[in-house]
């Protein structure tokens, strides 16, 4: 399961951007995650779960964006929605394309609370 090692890597980055922004508390987490990546997004929610227990980022709401897939032919230009694992254009049949949408892994936005923070520094 990779979606486990993904929500790993995840949790570093946000635990390292709260530590820079000062927050006390993470409080929401937004991801795009490109179909083609095949991560299944109730894993990966589950994953999460497991490993941000013990954190700051324990209660954040962790919201997940799929971005569909988009291809482009490489021969006659038809962009269209691939199908995994077979990529042929609808338009020519040919199977030679540029990937435009579907394969991100963004970590888009991190929310968090500095209030105990501030107030733990007084």
């Amino acid at each position: 399961m990779h979606e486990m090692s993904i929500a790993e890597a995840i949790l570093e980055q946000v635990l390292a951007v709260a530590k820079d922004n000062n927050f006390a508390t993470v409080t929401h987490i937004r991801l795009r995650v490109g179909e083609l990546r095949l991560l299944v997004p109730e894993a990966l929610a589950a994953g999460w779960q497991a490993l941000c227990q013990d954190t700051i980022a324990n209660a954040a709401l962790l919201e997940i964006a799929e971005v569909p897939a988009c291809a482009r032919c490489r021969k006659c230009s038809h962009e269209y929605h691939p199908e995994w694992p077979v990529f042929l254009c609808p338009a020519c049949n040919q199977a030679s394309v540029d990937i435009l949408a579907g394969e991100e892994l963004l970590l888009e936005e991190i929310t968090g609370d500095t209030t105990e923070a501030t107030q733990a520094a007084q």
